[in-house]
């Protein structure tokens, strides 16, 4: 129902008006997310500043919107607390800051919030926001919220009723948000405003529309828009980030003080923001060792939530979309989606564009993001050193969505390629996600492989989709390579594949007793065991007379050698693979943290792929 309040002189603000109020400010950014995303330049032209802004005041607004008829300090608390576990991204962790600073100048036990107390808790909006924020900049959101905060701030001098103040402030708003292009050079650059700052604008937009005529949504969501060619140029020249991951962390009983935190965190990244409470923190930092922040937080406080974002590759694919001045060259429609198990490098995936979607690995209660928030390095040295034997999971749903979104962002549709579903529920989830966001432009399919050769045939796949190649014909790329292509692979142990359920563990006992290691290679989606040798250098001549019966003489190929804490025997077989076939390509790739819970310590392969068929 909408509220006639057009007559209505607002004198104060209660619990429900707040609380209605921060819903209309929600529903304005959410109806603009794609504009915002559009017009994101700022720190990093990424292409999610609207979407993160949005998933921010929705969480915020699960918070609330059960309350009936709540009071000012029951908005306070729930407001509070969710708000600040919802942040994500730059411009939400700021905001989520400006709006606890806000509840504590409430004050506890306040009933309503007239001009003179609303002025007092914009005032101490603005000061919590830029306390958290390490290295403020000017010509950001922070920049509005300071200019909107001395505006109420000023106006509340004389006697007005709330809506005329913030009439006035709304106005101070949008010029302060114009005149961040002269702030910042990179704006001006690219002919855009701060995004987060126009978010913001956006958010007193809503709540200028609640307080006047009670309306909590627009009526409409605007069309997916354009990403402006200013912030195509700009992803197109930033090149390798400083900083690759933008690392979100949630603390619980912290047992220092926000500014130690800062001291720890500041020389692993930037873009660093410590805000919460006694018993609540949360961290965003960019920083290219998600694992190092994660090890240095769970020291002084216990871990609710720990995630990073890879910047670099929602960077690339915003890239992906610029043209080329003076040629002809064709556009990029398709965007490549895979999971983890691909065991592509992170950076050689965030170079090609690909989108990565990371597995979950448990080392017993400890769940981790694979390739995330667990590199591959410390996956090994806890796997020789933990108690507890790891286990995997497909990627949560939630993450494949987030994904999913982001890409629909920067391209018409979606290819996401998948671990063969005979060995992981990975294709299931993926499945499930493209319903729920949109199953017309996301077609799914299975790999009915894993590691490198999923790896290397998503990354010619990219290859073909940065040509202008459309979903259908790559898709027939997929299964032409899958066809015209072998791996083998030589486990040093059977013990991970044993605890893992991946073979039976009759067939382990008899490996072990007999001192024989398994040649495995994938055939129609499953691990099948084609010879045992006794060592590794028997299982390098094995693997070679394959595939010199297997290779057709005289045709070129691809060739990736990978390895799990085995670099000896993947750069033999490489050497070896080299001298033999003299491949146009070769690569050599690491057994990441999903493959290597059930490969073990020790493994390696080499892989070749018919390069006609790339």
């Amino acid at each position: 129902m909408r509220l006639d309040f057009a007559s209505m002189a607002i004198r104060y603000l209660d619990g429900t008006r707040l609380q209605k109020s921060f819903i209309a400010a929600a529903n304005w950014v959410n109806a603009h997310r794609e504009h915002l995303n559009a017009i994101n330049v700022f720190p990093v032209p990424d292409g999610d500043a609207g979407t993160n802004m949005a998933a921010t005041l929705a969480y915020a607004v699960d918070g609330i919107a059960h309350l009936n008829r709540p009071s000012l300090d029951e908005v306070r608390v729930a407001l509070g607390r969710a708000v600040l576990v919802g942040a994500r991204g730059n411009s939400g962790f700021i905001l989520a800051q400006f709006t606890r600073g806000f509840l504590e100048g409430v004050g506890k036990g306040t009933r309503r919030l007239h001009r003179d107390e609303l002025a007092r808790a914009c005032r101490k909006a603005f000061r919590r926001a830029y306390d958290a924020i390490v290295e403020p900049v000017e010509g950001t959101i922070l920049t509005v919220m300071r200019e909107w905060s001395r505006a109420v701030s000023n106006l509340s001098r004389e006697p007005r009723d709330l809506g005329a103040i913030l009439d006035g402030a709304l106005e101070r708003a949008r010029l302060a948000l114009e005149h961040t292009q002269e702030q910042m050079a990179l704006l001006k650059k690219h002919g855009v405003v701060d995004a987060g700052a126009q978010g913001f604008v956006h958010m007193l937009e809503g709540i200028s529309e609640f307080i006047h005529r009670g309306v909590l949504h627009p009526g409409r969501t605007e069309p997916a828009e354009t990403i402006a060619r200013g912030v195509l140029e700009a992803a197109g020249e930033t090149g390798s980030l400083t900083y690759r991951y933008c690392t979100q962390v949630l603390i619980e009983q912290p047992g220092v003080g926000s500014e130690e935190l800062k001291a720890r965190l500041e020389p692993l990244g930037d873009s660093l923001i410590v805000g919460g409470g006694t018993d609540l923190f949360k961290v965003h930092i960019h920083t290219n060792s998600p694992d190092e922040v994660f090890a240095l937080l769970e020291e002084v406080g216990i871990l609710l939530e720990a995630k990073a974002e890879d910047m670099q590759a929602q960077t690339d694919a915003v890239a992906a979309r610029r043209p080329v001045a003076r040629t002809r060259a064709p556009v990029q429609t398709v965007g490549i989606v895979m999971d983890s198990t691909c065991d592509l490098p992170p950076d050689l995936a965030a170079e090609t564009g690909i989108m990565l979607v990371p597995c979950l690995i448990a080392f017993g209660d400890e769940v981790y993001k694979d390739q995330v928030e667990l590199t591959t390095s410390r996956f090994y040295e806890m796997l020789r050193t933990h108690p507890l034997h790891p286990t995997t999971s497909q990627p949560a749903i939630g993450d494949m969505e987030d994904v999913y979104e982001s890409a629909l962002g920067s391209y018409e549709r979606v290819l996401s390629v998948h671990l063969s579903k005979k060995l992981s529920g990975a294709y299931q989830t993926a499945v499930q996600a493209a319903e729920e966001v949109d199953r017309d432009r996301i077609t799914v399919v299975d790999s009915e492989t894993v590691t490198v050769p999923m790896g290397t045939m998503g990354l010619q796949l990219a290859r073909r989709a940065r040509e202008g190649m459309g979903v259908e014909e790559l898709v027939h790329r997929l299964e032409e390579m899958r066809v015209h292509s072998r791996l083998y692979c030589v486990l040093e142990t059977l013990e991970c594949l044993v605890r893992g359920g991946r073979i039976s563990r009759l067939g382990g006992w008899v490996g072990q007793v007999l001192g024989l290691l398994p040649i495995l290679t994938i055939q129609d989606g499953t691990l099948e065991a084609v010879h045992k040798v006794r060592s590794s250098e028997r299982g390098l001549e094995e693997i070679f007379r394959r595939f010199d019966d297997e290779i057709p003489e005289g045709v070129s190929v691809i060739g990736v050698t990978a390895h799990g804490c085995n670099p000896e025997m993947a750069r033999r077989a490489g050497e070896e693979f080299e001298r033999r076939y003299a491949p146009v390509e070769m690569m050599h790739f690491e057994i990441g943290p999903a493959v290597g819970t059930h490969a073990g310590p020790g493994a390696w392969g080499v892989f070749y792929l018919t390069a006609g068929t790339a």
